[in-house]
């Protein structure tokens, strides 16, 4: 007869000891030391650690500062040996001087000749474009107008809201005190906030306030020219600087 086989386990096979626990598996993370504890290892313990210490960071900040002048002299003669050879700076600046005539001087002829635009801005012509854009929201001020009054101005509607909600109700006189007291400490410069001006430049009512103070929130339109290619795009490429 042949032996019948199952999938239970026999009683001799089975154990009644615990199961330990493998503390070396695999993607276990080790324990991490803090950059706290890591330095409190490294602290000196005595006075003569104390100094070793000391001695060691003067050494270290002579070190830098020894070789962070003989890097710069190194890069200033290095500099200068190159553009003694090669004339590099002396080629960028003419460079820079003739583009920069040669916009200007775009600029008159597109002024002179509208024709050539018609409708449009700009046109492109000679493996480049050029003409005029919009450039960035800037405040300005309208005739006679300064920004001290501005500011004055801005201010008493700021005074007179406030004085409004005041109305309605008495102020706790000791409150007010410190607050008077508390002024005293504290200095406060007034300016005009430009960037919040041009903020809210569609805000009709924003523009309203500013034009009673005789704020003025306008675009210039600027020259400009850019080869039909990728590259760098100087600034000395703007027209119409004044």
């Amino acid at each position: 007869m042949s032996a019948i086989r199952t999938n239970e386990p026999t009683k001799t096979s089975m154990s009644t000891e615990p199961k330990k626990t493998d503390t070396k598996k695999a993607g276990a993370k080790p324990k991490r030391i803090t950059k706290a504890a890591a330095l409190a290892m490294l602290m000196p313990r005595n006075d003569a650690e104390v100094a070793s210490l000391i001695a060691e960071t003067i050494k270290a900040q002579t070190v830098r500062e020894e070789m962070v002048a003989l890097r710069d002299g190194k890069l200033a003669e290095a500099a200068a040996e190159i553009e003694e050879q090669y004339g590099y700076d002396a080629v960028i600046q003419a460079a820079d001087v003739d583009m920069a005539r040669n916009v200007e001087l775009l600029e008159m002829w597109a002024d002179q000749n509208p024709e050539v635009f018609g409708k449009l801005k700009s046109v492109t012509r000679a493996g480049a474009s050029f003409g005029w854009r919009l450039g960035q929201w800037k405040t300005g001020l309208k005739s006679k107008v300064t920004w001290e009054m501005v500011v004055d101005y801005l201010t008493s509607l700021v005074k007179l809201a406030k004085a409004e909600r005041a109305a309605g109700a008495e102020g706790d006189a000791d409150t007010i005190l410190l607050g008077e007291i508390a002024k005293k400490f504290i200095r406060v410069m007034v300016q005009p906030n430009k960037e919040a001006m041009i903020a809210e430049r569609e805000n009709v009512e924003a523009v309203a306030v500013l034009d009673a103070a005789g704020v003025m929130l306008n675009q210039e339109e600027r020259f400009y020219f850019e080869p039909l290619r990728e590259g760098q795009a100087p600034t000395t490429l703007t027209g119409g600087e004044g």
